[in-house]
């Protein structure tokens, strides 16, 4: 059914992840894409992590561009998952090479993606469970459970191939796709990325108690807020966005130019809060703020957190107390800053932003999780 996704019941608050009588199972007839960079950790290290973000956020809204209904996805740090109905199936094959050509011509990097039937995975035993979690009137997040995203994740690393042409021209949409902001720095000093793998909601939830103590709520914990969103000016961090949407050096100036005036222009207009009280300019950052994805669930816990050294270093001991009891398993990545990737469909209105912590994130977070499950 092409509306399964859209005609979903919206809930409310984190805490509904923890709720199995909220989940349904997917649609079965639907069509799971696995997207995911090869050799991300090598390329994060050898400083490219924007460039990771930022191909994996443009897999998400080249799907988004070219499919007429609502659609489920989930943002990885270094790759993505995206359902698309059966009718899209010739469609999502299409995009899955567009996106590995982009990924090899302008970044010169391997993307391996994979698309296998949700029937296929309950098939395998896993489930795909879903719920949607109102997160602003103007985003709502789907919530999975039941291991089979994790399973064609699995798969994806297994059975991926490479198209036989890598240069074929590019023609995906990536509108609403930015990246205009400086490096999020929180008054705390630390932006952490956390993945956890708990045995069950019972320990989840203790997990939820843990983290109203050590980081307070969402609103605090959350490492983008209006008074520390800034646009830049750096020609390096703003060529990420120019590079991945142009495919010529003419192309490439052109939009670097047209990205600085469009910031300098948004930086006059939030200044001085141009627009009408409920539209207004000055409010843009705070929308900014409620439109995260900082926190979210995918078979697992995925949290991007502002923290203090001592409330890292409190809730790392709570962890690692919880490991050595069998609870959980977990990777943490520290950086001194959060790394934010663009949707705006509308501006004052439809939109999402991917946070990560810098440095790499969740794909650093999950090779710490890795070798601590292969211990």
């Amino acid at each position: 059914m092409i509306n399964f996704y859209s005609n979903l019941k919206i809930y409310s608050g984190t805490q509904v992840w923890l709720d199995n009588q909220s989940y349904v199972c997917f649609d079965p007839s639907w069509y799971l894409v696995s997207l995911d960079i090869k050799g991300s950790t090598k390329a994060i290290e050898a400083g490219k992590y924007k460039d990771v973000n930022m191909l994996g956020a443009a897999s998400i809204v080249a799907f988004l561009n070219e499919i007429d209904t609502e659609i489920p996805f989930v943002f990885g740090g270094d790759g993505a998952s995206i359902l698309v109905p059966p009718s899209y199936y010739d469609k999502a094959l299409d995009l899955m090479i567009q996106c590995q050509c982009l990924a090899h011509q302008r970044f010169n990097m391997e993307l391996r993606a994979d698309i296998i039937l949700v029937q296929d995975i309950l098939d395998a035993g896993y489930e795909v469970n879903v719920l949607k979690q109102r997160v602003d009137e103007y985003y709502a997040q789907a919530i999975f459970n039941g291991g089979g995203l994790s399973y064609a994740e699995t798969l994806l690393k297994s059975k991926s191939t490479r198209p036989k042409d890598l240069s074929l021209n590019i023609t995906l949409d990536l509108g609403g796709l930015e990246c205009r902001w400086e490096d999020i720095k929180n008054e705390l000093g630390y932006t952490l990325s956390i993945l956890i793998d708990a045995k069950d909601n019972t320990i989840y939830k203790e997990v939820f108690r843990q983290i109203e103590i050590y980081f307070g709520k969402k609103t605090k914990r959350n490492p983008v807020n209006d008074s520390n969103l800034h646009l830049t000016f750096s020609l390096k961090k703003l060529a990420v966005e120019a590079k991945t949407k142009t495919s010529t050096k003419i192309e490439f100036v052109k939009r670097l130019t047209t990205m600085i005036l469009e910031n300098l222009l948004g930086k006059i207009l939030i200044y001085f809060k141009v627009g009408s009280e409920k539209l207004s300019w000055g409010n843009y950052k705070e929308l900014v703020s409620r439109t995260t994805d900082s926190e979210k669930f995918e078979d697992m816990m995925k949290l991007t957190l502002a923290s203090s050294k001592d409330a890292y270093s409190g809730f790392n001991t709570y962890l690692e107390n919880a490991h050595k009891r069998g609870e959980l398993n977990y990777g943490v990545h520290v950086a001194d800053a959060a790394l934010m990737t663009c949707l705006v469909f509308e501006r004052h209105g439809a939109q999402v932003h991917f946070v990560d912590a810098s440095n790499g994130g969740y794909a650093m977070a999950a090779k710490a999780l890795k070798a601590q499950i292969k211990e």
